[in-house]
Order: C-alpha cells, then structure tokens, then sequence
C-alpha cells in the first residue's frame, strides 16, 4: 500500500465523523468539478445521494468551488442579484461547502455531500482578481445542478 494523502485522510476522518464506513466511503461516486477562468466545465449528471466532490483549477488565476442548495422557491436569478453577505445567505437550504485551488492545480481536500433528490444546487466561485475587480460569479463563473 502507497502513501496516504492528506485529502484521503480528510476524507476517511469526514466519512467517520459522518457516521460512514470506510467500505461505504470506497463505494461513493466521486466528481471532479473542473473550472477555467471564469467559467465551470460541464458538470456530470448527478444521482442523489452521498457523493465526493474534488475541484481542479484549469485557470490561469486563483479560483474556488463554492457548493450550496437553494431553498425550495428560490431561484438562480434570485441568488445571482441578490449582493453578498447574509441576504444571499438566507437563499440556501443549509452551509456552504467550498474548496480552493491555486491556478492548474488541484485542490488538496474533497467534500462528501449527500444530495437531496430534485433539490437545486449552486455551483460558484466568489473570488474577485483585484479588491474592486468583480467577483468571478458576476463574470459567469457559476452553475446549477439537480440530483435525480
């Protein structure tokens, strides 16, 4: 047996901490979810259910993947106008998950994510290139998903 990286042990201990076996934890699917600047690569049709989640930073600048469920009747439109902080906050179902990566890197952790079948999913990046530069959302940098 090789090496353990550190984001298998952050997976494994998530995994444990979250009531999942280790044998569980093997049996999950797992996505990468790909970004260029400022823009997300296709994301995969997804099942719901538990599934790992890695980010890869195909861009030329810093970016993050940030992860959030909206809450039932809020809209993508709704959560793209609405300005940072505790407003936008309030549109999503729960916490935000997010993992960062520096330019053509790979982040070095996972997320394990159990997706509610039919529930709409936020996929963004918040980082801004300079402080009064936009944030990388506003240049295009998001995406939807809904588990089937």
């Amino acid at each position: 047996m090789g090496p353990i990286g550190l984001g298998s042990v952050a997976s494994l201990f998530l995994a444990i901490a979250f009531g999942q076996s280790a044998e569980a934890q093997r049996k999950t699917p797992e996505i990468t979810v790909a970004a260029t600047d400022y823009a997300f690569l296709v994301l995969p049709d997804m099942q719901s259910g538990p599934i790992v989640i890695g980010f890869a930073n195909q861009g030329k600048v810093n970016h993050e993947v940030a992860i959030g469920r909206l809450k039932s009747g809020a809209t993508l439109d709704e959560y793209l106008k609405t300005p940072p902080g505790p407003q936008r906050l309030v549109l999503l179902d729960g916490g935000t998950m997010i993992l960062i990566a520096a330019p053509g890197k790979t982040a070095d952790g996972k997320l394990w994510v159990d997706l509610v079948k039919g529930a709409t999913y936020v996929v963004w990046c918040n980082f801004r290139d300079k402080p009064d530069a936009p944030q990388h959302m506003l240049l295009g940098m998001y995406a939807t998903f809904t588990p089937r």
